[in-house]
């Protein structure tokens, strides 16, 4: 992120592969003031990262929660088991979570038992 922008200072947006990368551009980010200047948006969902876009830290992050994920794949093998038809192929797509989203989602979570995922500020 330095190297990046020292040479390119025009830059504003970073998308993270993961939300553990985004959390170490936000750092760089904080320590050059640049929080808010360039728009930052990761992947996973995890706490620290929509604590990040509820502060306003981040533009975003595409949330996938292994919770939400986990409970999907039990019911497709309980279904299996049970000798249900399933469909071939299952797409498990993740929310992009925003500032405008990020209550919704943590509410979202916190409805399928998954507190843990959750920053304490939006429980």
């Amino acid at each position: 992120m330095t190297t990046q922008t020292l040479l390119n200072p025009d830059i504003d947006g970073v998308y993270a592969a993961n939300d553990e990368m985004a959390m170490g551009v936000l750092s760089a980010l904080k320590a050059r003031n640049l929080v808010g200047k360039v728009q930052l948006v990761g992947n996973d969902g995890i706490t620290d990262a929509l604590a990040a876009v509820a502060n306003g830290e981040m533009y975003a992050t595409n949330a996938e929660s292994p919770y939400a994920l986990g409970q999907k794949v039990v019911s497709l093998a309980g279904d299996i088991l049970a000798g249900r038809k399933v469909q071939a192929d299952e797409v498990l797509e993740g929310k992009l979570v925003t500032m405008d989203t990020v209550k919704e989602y943590a509410k979202y979570l916190v409805g399928l038992g998954d507190t843990s995922g959750v920053p304490s500020s939006l429980r």
